[in-house]
């Protein structure tokens, strides 16, 4: 059996993870995933959206269900 593994980027919002993770996946030769698209295709709506439903008013601040939705989308090998 092969095991696969996942390199994941974490970090502040605007803070680089998709410029680096599209290079490091380029010179990895694996696919590039970003979590706030996937979160975007199995909810409708995109991130910010998510925040704003609970009120975030401040890019700092991240509801406790974009947390649980970014969980979810993590948690899952499927990342589609």
């Amino acid at each position: 059996m092969t095991s696969t593994r996942h390199l994941v980027l974490v970090g502040l919002m605007a803070s680089g993870k998709t410029t680096v993770g599209q290079t490091l996946a380029a010179r990895l030769g694996r696919p590039f995933v970003d979590n706030d698209v996937v979160l975007e295709r199995r909810t409708g709506r995109s991130a910010r959206e998510i925040a704003a439903a609970d009120g975030a008013t401040d890019r700092t601040w991240i509801s406790a269900r974009y947390r649980a939705a970014r969980a979810a989308v993590l948690s899952n090998n499927s990342f589609t």
